[in-house]
């Protein structure tokens, strides 16, 4: 990818780049001055790299010397609202050709996001967007429901994880997405934490869509007919029939993502979950508080007679539309 001219790293003063990809773990942050001559990244991978308020600037330099780039990955930095309204700024250059931007797993809260609502109003270039778990709340949702409304270009928008959004406001990104022909996929809903053992068994079971979010998600579902992906991660339990009643009347979705989850029986410590196509059992630990302290997965058993038919009959439909 790249030649260094002196091998000696602490003189370290020239180098030649033969790709138009870099990931910048390749270099120490002391030796980014090295890369101010680069000027035809087209690919640019900034995850991971600590970056906050204090070395933004040195960081956003190198993006900025390579107006040819389409592809700039930010995740898990320390990005917040400032950062955000510079980032927002680029994506309003006319001459701005950034196709990719992932901002997840970042510290930027309603403010950040209204900024970065505000720039893909008139952006013409950006199609994938990744806001996964930030600190959006309301606010910034319904700046982001806005923005889907008149946004011609994104086709790729992931929100997942940023969970404190109220299910009211959800309710306003569904109503936009029923008008928006333009997205292929959304994602929504709360995290249930990264691994089994950060499960949160407690959102899990009480994210149960109310009657009204149902609805309006089945609206969604029978509108719109450009949604190939509709990831929602809420306990959809004993309400799968009317997904796939929806399901039906709808040919472009081949991915839907949905919690099923029941206690078997309810005073046991074993559940059952369908999660798309993976089913698991969960066998949860409680300390003697009965707090919840951990869980083990087993994928995928050999007999499911609690399975429920309709999640077998959306899997199958999903399937026919792919």
């Amino acid at each position: 990818m790249c030649s260094v001219f002196d091998k000696n790293k602490d003189n370290l003063n020239t180098i030649t780049f033969e790709s138009k990809t870099l990931k910048l773990k390749q270099f120490k942050s002391d030796n980014l001055d090295l890369l101010e001559n680069i000027h035809s990244l087209t690919e640019l991978d900034l995850s991971e790299m600590h970056i906050n308020e204090d070395n933004f600037d040195k960081y956003y330099k190198i993006i900025i010397n390579n107006p040819s780039l389409t592809t700039l990955n930010l995740y898990d930095n320390n990005l917040y609202n400032h950062e955000l309204e510079v980032l927002g700024l680029l994506l309003m250059n006319e001459n701005c050709v950034l196709t990719e931007l992932n901002l997840g797993f970042n510290e930027f809260d309603d403010e950040g996001a209204i900024s970065l609502s505000k720039s893909l109003e008139v952006n013409k270039s950006l199609t994938k967007l990744d806001l996964s778990k930030n600190n959006i709340s309301d606010d910034g949702m319904i700046a982001l429901s806005n923005m889907v409304k008149v946004n011609k270009t994104l086709k790729h928008l992931d929100l997942y994880g940023d969970s404190k959004i109220s299910e009211k406001t959800l309710l306003v990104m569904l109503d936009a997405l029923k008008t928006n022909n333009t997205l292929t996929y959304i994602g929504l809903g709360l995290e249930h934490g990264k691994y089994p053992l950060q499960l949160d068994m407690y959102n899990m079971f009480n994210t149960r869509p109310n009657d009204e979010t149902v609805k309006a998600i089945c609206d969604v579902i029978t509108t719109n007919k450009t949604l190939k992906t509709l990831w929602l991660t809420y306990n959809f339990g004993g309400k799968l029939d009317v997904l796939y009643n929806a399901l039906t009347q709808n040919n472009s979705i081949g991915e839907l993502g949905v919690y099923h989850v029941m206690f078997k029986p309810w005073d046991s410590d074993r559940i059952m979950c369908n999660y798309g196509d993976d089913y698991e059992y969960a066998y949860l630990n409680y300390d003697v508080d009965n707090h919840l302290k951990g869980c083990k997965l087993e994928k995928k058993p050999q007999i499911f007679k609690e399975t429920p038919n309709y999640a077998n009959k959306i899997d199958h439909l999903l399937k026919s539309h792919r």
